[in-house]
């Protein structure tokens, strides 16, 4: 499909195109998510599918990338990925598809940084705020 978007309505359409292969996508895989979530992602998607496609990327660390491959929304971000590289004619970076693990989690953490090789949060104090995320 091509991905030339110069108006709402072009936008608005892609959009939908996406919600309907995540829904697809979460329904052959039997993943939970609500129809909110499905909306944000198809925003998110639409307009990484637009960066990547001008070679514009957010920069991930390497921990930041590593932690999110730990997810259990991991494997279906990446099958869900796989789909849009087809659809699409693009690829996604591995800082791409542990973004769309964190719309695809449940606990939606924000991950603060100053740039893409230091993070804020040191092993000990990301460790307790994910524990305190995981039990609200």
């Amino acid at each position: 499909m091509d991905l030339t978007i110069n108006s709402d309505e072009a936008f608005n359409q892609t959009k939908a195109h996406i919600a309907n292969i995540i829904n697809d996508t979460i329904n052959d895989y039997d993943f939970t998510l609500s129809d909110n979530s499905i909306s944000n992602l198809a925003v998110h998607l639409s307009i990484a599918i637009i960066r990547i496609k001008s070679d514009n990327y957010i920069p991930l660390s390497n921990s930041q990338i590593s932690s999110y491959k730990q997810q259990y929304s991991y494997p279906y971000a990446k099958m869900l990925c796989d789909r849009l590289e087809k659809e699409f004619g693009i690829s996604f970076p591995e800082a791409e598809v542990s973004l769309v693990s964190m719309y695809l989690s449940k606990n939606q953490k924000l991950d603060f940084e100053l740039n893409s090789g230091l993070d804020l949060l040191d092993d000990h104090v990301y460790q307790i705020l994910n524990q305190t995320m995981e039990n609200i």
